[in-house]
């Protein structure tokens, strides 16, 4: 994702850099944003010289869904999930940009003891992954798309509606191991009323919900978790894999 992410910003050719070191303790941490990982630590930097992001785009360059590329052009979750990933992994990520100059990405990873076996890694897979089928209710096509893309990234199956009614109706078939819903939808019923309904016809069928609405989060209080938009990956994963284990 970073390296396809240098690449759309040199549409005239450029150059790119790729470059690995051990983190030591006399190395300065002060460029590095956030919770600095364990040491023994890796460093891996991605460095272009492209056209730059503007200094104002710099602090939500890593959000979820947000893109400067023309529509159709990306979702804007490719470095969402670089940050998820690197956060997951107990790292931290930071992101140095000039017009004209081009962008430095700087992702530091604790340092793994030993030597892991295929097994070993194997297991590990496995365990990070998530499986299943979450029924998607979102109204917004480009959003349900996106979203669509987080779970399947995860390891989830999607099957997307677009108002509750519709997921209503899919509840009610075979094969829906989660409810994934917006709260604010149009139509008579919103997605608080069908969590309420489709826990009153099904108890033991997880229910997330999300909202970017501080009202509409209040207005759940402690009835059904709740996810803040706007949301990382590893928040995503995290919210999904307690309901599953709850």
């Amino acid at each position: 994702n970073l390296v396809m992410n240098a690449a759309d910003a040199m549409p005239h050719n450029g150059h790119l850099w790729c470059s690995t070191h051990h983190v030591t303790e006399a190395e300065t941490l002060a460029h590095v944003q956030g919770t600095f990982p364990r040491l023994p630590a890796v460093c891996v930097a991605i460095r272009d010289n492209g056209i730059g992001i503007p200094e104002r785009h710099l602090g939500t360059i890593f959000d979820p869904f947000f893109t400067t590329k023309p529509v159709g052009k990306g979702t804007g979750l490719g470095l969402s999930q670089v940050h998820g990933f690197v956060h997951q992994a107990g790292g931290t990520v930071k992101i140095a940009s000039a017009l004209g100059q081009g962008t430095a990405v700087t992702v530091v990873l604790p340092r793994a003891a030993g030597v892991f076996t295929n097994a070993a890694a194997g297991g590990a897979d496995e365990e990070m992954k998530q499986t299943g089928t979450v029924l998607l209710v979102e109204d917004n096509p480009d959003v349900a798309s996106a979203s669509a893309g987080l779970l399947e990234q995860l390891g989830y199956t999607v099957r997307w509606v677009p108002n509750a009614d519709a997921a209503l109706e899919a509840v009610e078939q075979d094969g829906i191991d989660l409810v994934f819903s917006d709260i604010v939808m149009p139509g008579r019923m919103d997605g608080l009323a069908l969590a309420r309904i489709i826990k009153q016809k099904h108890p033991g069928l997880p229910i997330l919900l999300a909202t970017g609405y501080s009202q509409a989060a209040q207005d759940v209080r402690f009835d059904f978790p709740i996810l803040r938009k706007p949301y990382q990956m590893h928040e995503l994963s995290q919210a999904l894999a307690a309901l599953t284990r709850g």
